[in-house]
């Protein structure tokens, strides 16, 4: 079995947390009254682009983290 440590931000409108039910590599965004409701991700790609943030500018932000 392989364990796949991915760390993803929460959604940036509403805050949730994207899902994932293993061993699917798709994450999906919960179904709520949020403009990313049922959205799925898949990749590093794809995954790098959900946890980068900008400010009200459209400047990225940088992670502390």
């Amino acid at each position: 079995m392989v364990t796949i440590d991915i760390k993803l931000k929460p959604c940036p409108f509403c805050g949730a947390f994207l899902k994932n039910e293993a061993p699917s590599t798709i994450w999906c965004h919960p179904q709520n009254s949020c403009l990313l409701s049922l959205r799925g991700i898949v990749g590093a790609d794809q995954i790098a682009q959900w946890n980068t943030r900008y400010d009200a500018k459209g400047k990225k932000v940088l992670d502390n983290d």
